[in-house]
């Protein structure tokens, strides 16, 4: 949606489909997630799946990337088309979110992405044939 404002720059539909849509899926991020009770205060999201499977992680990155790339484009936004509460929850959700999460290879010392900050389980083999033809 914010590639077709960024591309259409329709006002109309940024007032009244854009904006409503991102304020309910963000307000589901503050409201149900909870904050690390210690250290940083950033949101704790979980419980969480990522990357098809892995079932219980904490903290994955497509949701903390997701989420990132849309508080970064409603930021873009011109600022007559969103209200100050809009600007506050988008402001105190950026100051919430984790970080990507990372890992360091102990050989090499590279820092990769990771999936998820913590996860439970070893990843389950699921076989999706639409996906993965080689089921």
């Amino acid at each position: 949606m914010l590639e077709y404002h960024h591309l259409s720059q329709n006002r109309t539909f940024a007032v009244d489909v854009l904006i409503p849509f991102a304020r309910e899926i963000l307000r589901f991020y503050r409201l149900h997630y909870q904050r690390w009770p210690q250290g940083s205060g950033k949101l704790v999201i979980s419980p969480a799946q990522t990357l098809e499977t892995w079932q219980e992680v904490i903290n994955p990155s497509e949701q903390i990337a997701g989420v990132r790339a849309v508080l970064g484009g409603l930021a873009r936004l011109p600022a007559a088309m969103s209200t100050a509460e809009d600007k506050a929850l988008w402001s105190e959700l950026n100051a919430l979110m984790p970080d990507v999460p990372t890992l360091q290879d102990a050989v090499t010392n590279a820092t990769y992405l990771s999936h998820a900050e913590y996860w439970y389980m070893q990843g389950s083999l699921l076989c999706i044939p639409q996906v993965h033809p080689c089921c």
